[in-house]
């Protein structure tokens, strides 16, 4: 079930900073 949790980890840190980025602008 959780085999590649870096890779859920790594496009939950994108989709904040993403919505971070989004926000300030």
């Amino acid at each position: 079930m959780v085999e590649y949790p870096s890779s859920e980890m790594f496009g939950n840190v994108l989709g904040n900073f993403n919505k971070l980025i989004q926000t300030k602008l």
